[in-house]
């Protein structure tokens, strides 16, 4: 009995992990849907393991571009941060980047910028999860009152 309330208690925990991992998503592309962009220019590209777990890869890149006159460098490629991804999926992504790239940075401070958005679809995979494991939670705890 105890065990299938801790089960249903981790249960709850992964769904509500999971729906505050789909509102960082979601607000972080809020907040940057409107940033202006600026042309800029690799200068150093390759990938990289992530630091959290050696079999997942990263990409590496670094890029310059100008706003206003200034010369910012940036290395973010994704918008909320680094992303992993297999070491084959990481190469495929750095050899896709053009040599010249739309930056998007943020207008109150230009050194904060970024290559590309997250994909929709981590958003919708964490979302439904989310959605997934409260049902289950649900049922579980539905299941343990029952008895």
């Amino acid at each position: 009995m105890i065990s299938q309330i801790a089960i249903a208690l981790l249960t709850f925990a992964a769904s509500g992990l999971a729906f505050w991992i789909s509102a960082r998503l979601r607000g972080d592309v809020r907040k940057s849907r409107d940033w202006p962009t600026a042309a800029g220019s690799i200068s150093e590209r390759g990938i990289e393991t992530m630091r959290t777990d050696a079999r997942s890869f990263t990409a590496k890149v670094k890029y310059s571009y100008t706003v206003a006159g200034m010369l910012y460098t940036g290395e973010q490629v994704y918008r909320t941060g680094r992303v992993g991804s297999t070491k084959k999926a990481a190469q495929r992504l750095v050899d896709g980047l053009p040599d010249v790239v739309t930056v998007h940075y943020n207008p109150a401070n230009p050194s904060e910028a970024f290559l590309l958005t997250n994909l929709g679809s981590t958003f919708w995979f964490a979302l439904v999860f989310g959605a997934g494991a409260f049902i289950l939670g649900s049922l579980q705890v539905l299941a343990l009152a029952l008895r």
